[in-house]
């Protein structure tokens, strides 16, 4: 519940964004319906009403594919913002800058995810087509129906899995990766069956919620004014309850990322045995002392000897022996 009530603002802040961006197509039809409604209101002839509109019903179908082009332009920094704020508390223009920032990388895994997108849309059409051929002079239509049916499934089970996996890429691209290749890895590490199955669970309920929506919407025709006040408030509850959905699968996208276990350290490879003497540097000579002395001397174990002082003598210890000759009295000492 609480990663729910956490997730509304983002939702609002999206559902905001895409129904301006969806209100542009709308007017710019309206404005293309009006001259045909007012010819058409004058008693014109059909003909003349179709050339005085097809000026402004022109325009209307450019700026709808514009209006798709946008959208489709936006996506990236809207879907990178909203998971920015659903890690993490930001206000809107944090948020947005959040995304803005992330813009390049997000174009860039849908770039790579095309290959394996047009691969799956292969199987989507070739496997239906070549069912029907297969099938297509057999006695038994409904044979030849089921068996086109049952060959749609593999297809569909793969855009399904591909439109999981690149929400969880772009989820790997906020939280973990550095680059887009280490977002692709992570992405598909994530894109476990579990995953998939709770993408399907979110977008489902928020598809039935939008047709839900549409629903409601088509009784706003002849209703009086409050009554499709009424009706247009709950259509569009409903639409903002189908950005909840889809908010609650993105949050569930970043913690599905964040469990992942780290890749551990790559250990360097042992080298094979060999003779290691042979290989090693010759040890250096050891260290020598010289003793400012006397006499003779000598060492027994730990124990060092040393004549008498009698004169200037050197005495040289060398790795656990001793030499030392010079002149003057003799005699000892320890």
């Amino acid at each position: 519940m609480r990663d729910l009530r956490a997730g509304l603002a983002p939702a609002f802040a999206a559902y905001v964004g895409v129904t301006l961006l969806s209100a542009v197509p709308w007017l710019v039809a309206l404005l293309a319906v009006s001259p045909v409604a007012a010819a058409d209101a004058s008693g014109g002839a059909l003909l003349e009403t179709v050339e005085t509109a097809m000026p402004a019903l022109g325009m209307g179908a450019v700026a709808t594919f514009a209006a798709l082009a946008l959208t489709l332009a936006v996506s990236p920094v809207m879907q990178m913002a909203w998971l920015a704020a659903l890690e993490r508390p930001l206000s809107l223009g944090d948020a947005v800058a959040s995304g803005l920032d992330r813009y390049w990388r997000a174009v860039g895994v849908s770039v790579l995810l095309i290959v394996p997108l047009i691969a799956v849309i292969g199987v989507l059409a070739l496997l239906p087509l070549t069912g029907h051929l297969l099938l297509e002079d057999g006695p038994d239509a409904r044979t030849h129906d089921l068996t086109v049916a049952a060959l749609c499934v593999p297809g569909l089970v793969a855009l399904v899995a591909w439109s999981a996996w690149h929400d969880l890429v772009r989820a790997a691209l906020l939280t973990r990766a550095d680059g887009v290749r280490a977002a692709v890895r992570l992405g598909l590490r994530a894109a476990r069956p579990a995953a998939v199955l709770e993408y399907v669970f979110w977008t489902a309920l928020g598809g039935a919620l939008l047709l839900l929506a549409h629903a409601v919407g088509a009784l706003l025709d002849g209703q009086a004014w409050w009554r499709g006040a009424m009706i247009l408030c709950a259509g569009q509850a409903l639409v903002f309850a189908r950005f909840v959905a889809r908010g609650r699968w993105l949050g569930r996208s970043l913690a599905r990322v964040a469990q992942l276990p780290s890749p551990s350290p790559a250990v360097p490879a042992a080298e094979p045995p060999g003779d290691e003497t042979a290989d090693a540097a010759p040890a250096d000579p050891p260290a020598s002392t010289v003793l400012e002395d006397a006499g003779e001397a000598r060492i027994e174990g730990a124990r060092l000897f040393v004549p008498q002082i009698g004169g200037a003598r050197r005495l040289t210890i060398t790795g656990g022996t001793a030499v030392g000759r010079g002149h003057g009295a003799g005699g000892g000492s320890q």
